[in-house]
């Protein structure tokens, strides 16, 4: 039972942290200000001792037109025009021939242009010295643009061995950005927690990424039939189902996701329950829901923190009192869904919502019992250094490492 209970801990602590405070609500105020105000660019804001940096969603971007070459176009981070800007960010371990860690051609040139010709670097700068915390935040590509600065923030910051600042980054509707491998580096950096995106039901500009590559017409109406219809491969779902990875040089999500809806909203923190959910919440999308869905996070967002929204969840009412703590929360965050029972994806969302702990709860405690096991070991490994540093400035001896230890140990019993 106790293993049920914290089924939904990590999805619930999240939802509380944002509901409690401003940073939600502030973020995409600046997101819905950057869109206006500066297109093309980014706005800086210091609200209660926070500083915010919004990147606008209106951006042009130079490979993202729907073809074979440009739309899916990944590189490495470690290219050389981004060199020495992600230097702590590699994924370690895992197969011999393990894919590099990429993200979007587009959107990472739009990062380095901004970057290198404007004064983002000296703003950055001057808010680390007024700031203890900063919020990264953007709104459609501007999301994707405020994910890889967070990046390149948190490896400059553990470059220096910084941990005075606090760097969290929220997006709003954004595309996904990088491979498998880029999730499997910020995972293993500790760094997922730092990455919240929020995604409405049937937004479709998070989900574009995720279908298969092929030639896709500009126009919405056919994209969407297309997406539908590529989503139904069987060979794909099993894949989903089995918990299996993508093919390399795939999209694939990182950090925290909440699904926002009128109902409700959903946490999750784990990459293969965020594909299922983005995919089997669309199910029911039309061509005009998922461009709305795209320019309501306002009122999603409104909702999430108001009082009305966690009343009228049915949970305050005594809807799920019958139901242990676990079941409780696999039905609220099913109704949170707006998934109803007559509906296809009904039951795949009820065994996405089961297994999503299962999936992910072993990577996290083996990363986070990685790094309890190392802060042991590396107390000892200074010891060792200490004593064979003074070995060697030794005058009195010559002997080797072993003899003098033993010798000391002679000497303190003879004492």
């Amino acid at each position: 039972m106790e293993a049920e209970a914290s089924s939904f801990e990590t999805s619930e602590i999240l939802a509380t942290f944002l509901g409690s405070t401003p940073l939600l609500s502030d973020s995409w105020n600046l997101c819905r200000h950057a869109n206006s105000a500066a297109p093309h660019g980014f706005l800086v804001n210091r609200i209660a001792g926070v500083a915010y940096v919004a990147f606008s969603g209106v951006q042009t971007v130079a490979g993202l037109d729907f073809d074979l070459t440009g739309c899916r176009n990944l590189v490495a981070l470690d290219c050389d025009a981004a060199a020495g800007l992600f230097s702590e960010l590699r994924c370690r371990g895992g197969e011999a021939e393990e894919e590099p860690v990429m993200v979007h051609a587009g959107m990472l040139n739009l990062f380095l242009s901004m970057f290198k010709y404007t004064d983002f670097q000296f703003q950055i700068f001057e808010l680390m010295k007024q700031s203890k915390s900063i919020v990264l935040t953007g709104h459609s590509i501007g999301g994707t643009i405020a994910s890889l600065s967070t990046l390149y923030l948190l490896s400059y910051l553990q470059s220096i061995s910084s941990p005075l600042t606090s760097v969290l980054c929220f997006t709003f509707g954004s595309p996904l950005l990088g491979n498998e491998s880029l999730s499997r580096a910020i995972l293993q950096e500790r760094w997922g927690s730092n990455f919240c995106h929020v995604v409405s039901k049937h937004d479709i500009v998070p989900r574009l990424l995720l279908a298969p590559l092929s030639p896709l017409t500009p126009h919405l109406h056919s994209l969407l039939q297309y997406y539908h219809f590529s989503m139904k491969d069987l060979a794909s779902s099993a894949k989903l189902e089995g918990g299996q990875r993508p093919g390399r040089e795939s999209f694939w999500p990182f950090g925290s996701y909440v699904f926002c809806t009128n109902k409700g909203a959903i946490c999750v923190d784990n990459e293969i329950a965020v594909v299922k959910l983005l995919h089997l919440m669309f199910s029911t999308a039309s061509a005009s829901s998922s461009i709305e869905d795209h320019l309501k996070y306002e009122e999603y967002v409104g909702k999430f923190l108001s009082w009305q929204f966690w009343k009228t969840g049915g949970l305050l009412e005594g809807e799920f009192l019958d139901y242990s703590s676990y079941e409780a929360g696999v039905r609220l965050a099913l109704q949170s869904s707006e998934i109803s029972s007559h509906e296809p994806a009904f039951e795949p969302v009820i065994q996405c919502l089961k297994t999503a702990k299962r999936m992910g709860r072993t990577p996290n405690l083996n990363s986070a019992n990685l790094a309890i096991a190392l802060s042991k070991i590396t107390p000892l490994r200074a010891q060792v250094e200490w004593y064979k540093k003074t070995c060697d400035e030794s005058d009195e001896n010559r002997m080797g490492y072993y003899d003098t230890f033993k010798l000391r140990g002679a000497v303190k019993k003879g004492c």
